[in-house]
């Protein structure tokens, strides 16, 4: 998700705020981002959920799973 939020931030198709990046405000735009992704880390924790990168590298991998999408839940076919 942090990947994500630097592309669009830092990218020259994005905001393109990656020219002339000081060290103190690359610093603080990452503390933001970590502090944006927390909250929603935490909230799938609670739920037992996988998180959505997780998620897509399991049904390429291993097919659909199950339909809740929580840890722990046996693939279909296993």
């Amino acid at each position: 998700m942090q990947s994500v939020v630097w592309a669009l931030v830092l990218s020259t198709t994005g905001l393109g705020m990656g020219h002339g990046l000081s060290p103190l405000l690359a610093f603080l735009l990452a503390l933001a981002a970590w502090g944006l992704c927390l909250p929603l880390a935490m909230a799938l924790r609670a739920r037992d959920m996988r998180g959505p990168a997780e998620a897509l590298l399991q049904r390429l991998t291993v097919g659909r799973g199950s339909a809740t999408g929580r840890v722990g839940a046996t693939p279909v076919g296993a």
